[in-house]
């Protein structure tokens, strides 16, 4: 897969502080398989974010309800770079004013949980059709019985969408997409898409300038009615990283309902104790700044070297509005590290018994484990002391001397409860939640 994402161009570029680096986009050789339960919630969940997102937009480019009503601050809304004043009063057709949004979601412990809304720039979805390509000429079998929803239909629905925001209700508009050019980081992506919608693919320079401002120009066409731009010039103020810790009130406010996806809990560093607490736990967060996407212009405290997170610090007090802070999530993996577990295990069947140590170190290594000492080890051409599935179970499960097996992180969490016994009161630590380490009063 990997070498056919090579020959094909299948890249994207990462900019460094020295130079740019071009990369083949990463794939999991084991597809990872979703319910439709969890896609019929991930659906429902996106489409009522993307409705209250456009009407926030409507709102605070006309009546401004939301700010006048305290929801969000305004000087929040109105600070921010990507609010453009030049919008106001603008209707976007048929209210939309994000036709494409590229959404960053995990899956925690906890459930499905939004990182972040991209509607500036909104990429990707090229590399998740070649992606399902790959997967289908690798894993035909696998493919066709695990009866998975297409997403090669994805060009023709843009394109329908494109076509529908027309002015005036033109039934055949010409669209074209505007592209930076070559040397942009998602150009591959740029070209598929316009291949895809048989679209023309520009640069700014091939576009009519007045006075060298061609967004001006794209601007005044857009508000006359003459052109559609998808997605719409000031929009960039719900991309902003502060906003997003508000769209939940967003969706209780403009459409009544509770929110289906959660956020990621968000500090906000221009509030005073926010910023020191933020600075007093650098080395356990992640901080971002508000305006910037794609990883950049961030710090992942737990990975940062002390230098690293006191500069970083420097610019967090510098302008604190700048920046937010999030706390680092521990993403779920039981249900891959299962499959992955299981697919390990059968590919065992197929070596030499002379060779089948190699697939259990690898088994091992899978869970961040070795072997158990003399497991491994050959006595005579056929007498081996095999690992096999019940001592790997046995290991990950009630082996003590392995400190992440079941039965050693319930010892540490005992002993974790234990202390902290011995450091508060009786009756503080005796309130605590029934669910809570200290369980039900004796």
């Amino acid at each position: 897969m990997t070498r056919s994402f090579s020959t094909e161009g299948i890249t994207f570029t990462v900019y460094g502080d020295a130079e740019a680096e071009e990369r083949i986009i990463p794939v999991d050789c084991i597809p990872r398989i979703l319910a439709a339960s969890d896609w019929q919630l991930l659906e429902a969940g996106l489409t009522q974010r993307l409705r209250a997102l456009n009407q926030f937009l409507a709102d605070i480019y006309n009546d401004a309800r939301i700010l006048n009503d305290g929801v969000i601050p305004s000087e929040m809304v109105h600070g921010c770079p990507q609010y453009r004043p030049q919008m106001r009063g603008f209707r976007a057709p048929h209210g939309t004013w994000v036709a494409i949004c590229g959404t960053d979601l995990v899956r925690t412990n906890d459930g499905f949980r939004v990182l972040e809304d991209n509607l500036r720039v909104p990429s990707g979805v090229s590399y998740m059709i070649a992606n399902r390509k790959a997967v289908k000429a690798s894993f035909r079998r696998l493919y066709r019985s695990s009866n998975v929803r297409e997403v090669e239909h994805y060009g023709r629905v843009l394109l329908t969408t494109l076509r529908e925001l027309a002015q005036h209700g033109r039934s055949d508009p010409t669209v074209a997409l505007l592209t930076p050019g070559v040397y942009n980081s998602a150009f591959y992506e740029h070209m598929f898409l316009a291949g895809e919608l048989d679209a023309e693919l520009v640069e700014g320079s091939d576009l009519l300038a007045v006075d060298g401002f061609v967004y001006m120009r794209t601007t005044t066409a857009c508000r006359r009615g003459n052109v559609t731009l998808v997605n719409a010039p000031g929009t960039g103020v719900a991309d902003d990283k502060s906003v997003y810790a508000y769209v939940p009130d967003m969706i209780r406010y403009s459409r009544g309902e509770e929110p289906l996806l959660a956020n990621v809990e968000t500090l906000l560093c221009r509030r005073p104790e926010i910023l020191e607490q933020t600075l007093e736990n650098l080395d356990r967060l992640v901080v971002k700044r508000v305006g910037e996407s794609g990883g950049y212009g961030m710090l992942v405290g737990p990975h940062a070297t002390p230098q690293e997170r006191a500069e970083y610090a420097e610019q967090v007090r510098a302008n604190p509005a700048d920046f937010i802070a999030q706390p680092t999530l521990a993403l779920s993996r039981a249900k891959q590290l299962c499959r992955l577990l299981r697919l390990q295990a059968e590919a065992l069947v197929d070596r030499p018994l002379r060779e089948i140590r190699f697939g259990w170190h690898r088994t091992y290594r899978t869970v961040g484990s070795e072997p158990p000492p003399g497991s491994l080890e050959a006595f005579d051409s056929e007498d081996y002391t095999l690992a096999d599935s019940y001592t790997l179970a046995d290991h990950l499960t009630f082996d003590r001397l392995n400190p992440a097996s079941v039965w050693s992180c319930f010892a540490l969490g005992r002993e974790n409860a234990r202390q902290t016994r011995r450091c508060i009161s009786a009756d503080s630590y005796f309130d605590y939640p029934a669910e809570g380490l200290a369980g039900p009063r004796h």
